[in-house]
């Protein structure tokens, strides 16, 4: 549509409890304006939208240290709203009244005190600060920063303590410019700058520790489009029909079909716009030049590159017959001249538009050959910053119809650079795809179902099949969605276990054009799995499991059990419980290692009854005094003279020297955070939701129902 100035304003980002928010107020027609909040796990993945009952003018989420939500917003007068976990309005109080055109606050909470940090939105801009101990205030003031054409922007601390503070700065024609200042502090207020002044203006400043070191990374502006996506530079003017454009059809190219009929260029769909970039040396101008492939264009089809406000003009060609085209440059400006002439052009055409910050000024020219003498065409544009648009000039790509769809023009290259060629700033090996290249058609897992011992690791393969048949491995490159996050974790494409259980884990894939597969698999962990794959009947000697019987025979002063690659920490509990089905008659005894090595000291106890109690604290290894480091324990086992065999009922770790232990570990097998009820056996309710973390230290021993389950307290 034509709702120029409106959409999304004003975005606000908060972190809370696993989530990304984002909050704004849009500004549309009919029922498109209002509050909106945006969530995701993932900052790079998926985010869901929701409508908000209410919208908050200019909105700047925080959370207190007891996890409430509040909101500071308004314009001149200044709200906290008070929102609970559903981001719906619990209360309301105007903190800050009759200050003409404050607005954009930014809300956070510093040594007890909460501060609203925002802009007198007047002419030139001014930050003030706000601060108090209550969110509702009573609110005292300061001016913290007066400085020319300031907006608003936010404070934060970096990781070494550091506090900086970005704002926006008007630039004229080009728009609103981040700047970056130096934040300290000073009887709990914040200074800006240094010493209160604008430190940018000397153009050299130390940048932020941030306690590590990065690469210079530059923003991106050139572009062959030799990727299959859109680099982050650019932004569609409309909401684009994707079934009018391509960087698919012709590899290294993008391709614009026409998506409309108009006679506008504001009104015309698909037009890709990039931000005009300004310098600080005012010398140096902002280039914008294309290499445009016409040969495809139908009688009528306008096609160019645009300098794009209010007002707005653009160099470009229009399909008159074979071969002949109508270079023109034409603008909205009743005081603009344009200007038309008839040109021959087999298939290439280079335009260009240079911008210069200084005066608020571009110009226009054009190539056939794409040599150093640009031929300058057409007037000059005085450029202008008018809020009916309100975001600064950029430069446009466009192609639309005026008498019927079905044409289009390959884009080759972009670029903001006095010359240019792709030879010179891109590597010419370039490997063309095709769309069922990039399109997964299905995920899949070597293994439906893992079955791993305590204290290993595993690896495992996920594979994206292609629907030209080809498959790749994106174990590395999936998210995973672990039902049971305290029976086993995901790192570095390994399969990592936890306490014992079973745990599904759903595995997503997005592929490069962004349609998205799924699979599950599940994962069984023990700490002690009388099964064949777990148990090592070789350490030492040769001998034999029986998984169906469960015995264990060893050779001859043999020795079998499980080996933990990792490391298992039995710190936390008091005993390990050895249940036999039978005295056996090769006096076995069960033995720990805390070292890597079966040749190295361990703990021995001799197993002489149907159910041995071994007490953890008290192992020694072997004859010495020194006891058995429970936190990393390697191996544990049977040795026996052999002979026959050692039947094995049951072994488990305990801390009452009966019960099993594992039971209480479904606590680490959820969200600690989680709000539960809690009932007793007899249905009566005894606790009622409190955070599931919560629940051992707040009820005495015994069992308990939650969520449907037994829970037993030790």
């Amino acid at each position: 549509m034509n709702i120029y100035s409106k959409g999304s304003w004003a975005n606000s980002l908060m972190y809370k409890n696993g989530k990304f928010y984002i909050m704004f107020n849009a500004f549309g027609r009919g029922d498109d304006g209002g509050g909106y909040l945006l969530s995701a796990s993932d900052p790079e993945g998926t985010w869901t939208m929701k409508r908000l009952a209410r919208g908050c003018y200019d909105p700047g989420m925080m959370t207190d240290d007891n996890g409430t939500t509040y909101v500071a917003c308004g314009n001149t007068n200044i709200s906290v709203v008070q929102l609970n976990d559903d981001f719906n309005l619990v209360n309301e109080v105007v903190v800050i009244k009759d200050h003409p055109g404050v607005e954009g606050s930014h809300m956070f909470k510093k040594d007890g005190y909460y501060y609203i940090y925002a802009v007198n939105s007047g002419w030139p801009g001014k930050q003030m600060c706000f601060r108090a101990r209550s969110p509702f205030g009573p609110y005292e003031e300061k001016l913290v920063f007066d400085y020319n054409a300031i907006h608003q922007g936010a404070m934060i601390q970096v990781q070494s303590g550091e506090w900086w503070t970005i704002l926006m700065q008007d630039n004229g024609a080009f728009g609103r410019m981040p700047c970056l200042e130096p934040v300290q502090w000073v009887d709990n207020w914040p200074v800006i700058g240094v010493d209160g002044k604008d430190a940018t203006t000397t153009m050299a400043y130390r940048k932020p520790n941030v306690n590590a070191t990065w690469a210079p990374k530059s923003l991106p502006t050139n572009d062959n489009f030799r990727n299959y996506i859109l680099g982050k530079q650019w932004q569609w003017n409309h909401n684009p029909d994707n079934s009018k454009w391509s960087l698919l059809e012709n590899p290294g190219h993008l391709r614009l079909y026409t998506a409309t009929i108009t006679d506008s260029l504001q009104n015309a769909r698909n037009t890709l716009t990039q931000r005009i970039f300004g310098f600080y040396d005012n010398t140096k101008k902002s280039y914008g030049t294309i290499r445009l492939d016409v040969s495809h264009m139908q009688t009528g089809d306008m096609a160019g590159l645009a300098v794009f406000q209010e007002p707005y003009a653009f160099i470009g060609v229009k399909k008159i017959q074979d071969k002949q085209y109508e270079l023109s440059v034409q603008s909205n400006s009743s005081s603009f001249a344009s200007i038309k002439k008839t040109i021959t052009c087999d298939s290439i055409i280079y335009l260009r538009a240079i911008a210069d910050m200084p005066t608020s000024t571009a110009q226009f020219y054009y190539s056939l050959d794409n040599t150093q003498s640009y031929t300058q065409y057409g007037s000059t544009l005085n450029m202008k910053y008018d809020l009916k648009i309100f975001v600064g000039n950029r430069f446009f790509i466009f192609n639309y119809a005026t008498q019927s769809l079905g044409g289009y023009v390959d884009v080759d290259w972009f670029s903001t650079e006095p010359t240019f060629d792709e030879g010179t700033y891109y590597d010419n090996r370039f490997t063309t795809y095709s769309e069922s290249n990039l399109t997964a058609s299905s995920l899949t897992s070597d293994k439906n179902e893992y079955t791993m011992i305590t204290g290993s690791s595993k690896s495992f393969t996920l594979t994206a099949n292609f629907n030209d048949g080809h498959s790749q491995d994106v174990t590395t490159d999936a998210t995973y969605e672990i039902s049971n996050p305290g029976v086993i974790s995901i790192k570095n494409g390994r399969l990592v276990p936890g306490v014992d259980g079973t745990s599904t884990v759903t595995a997503t894939y997005l592929d490069p054009l962004g349609h998205v597969k799924t699979t599950t698999f599940t994962v069984s962990v023990s700490l002690f799995p009388l099964k064949n794959y777990a148990i090592n009947t070789n350490v030492f000697g040769n001998g034999t499991f029986d998984e169906t019987t469960r015995e264990l025979t060893t050779s001859q002063y043999g020795f079998g059990g499980w080996w933990y690659d990792n490391g298992v920490d039995l710190s936390s509990y008091k005993y390990i419980i050895v249940k036999l089905k039978k005295l056996p008659t090769c006096d076995p005894e069960f033995r720990l290692f805390d070292e890597h090595n079966y040749w190295s000291n361990c703990s021995t106890t001799k197993l002489t009854s149907l159910t041995n109690v071994i007490e953890l604290s008290i192992l020694l290894k072997g004859s010495t005094t020194t006891y058995i480091n429970l936190s990393h324990i390697y191996l544990i086992g049977f040795w026996s003279y052999g002979g026959s065999p050692i039947s094995i009922d049951d072994i488990y770790v305990s801390n009452d020297g009966i019960t099993s232990a594992l039971i209480n570990d479904v606590f680490q097998a959820r969200d600690g955070g989680d709000k539960v009820d809690v009932f007793d056996l007899n249905g009566i309710k005894v606790l009622h939701q409190v955070p599931f973390q919560e629940i051992r230290q707040r009820l005495h021993k015994g069992v308990y129902i939650v969520d449907g389950k037994k829970i037993v307290i030790q």
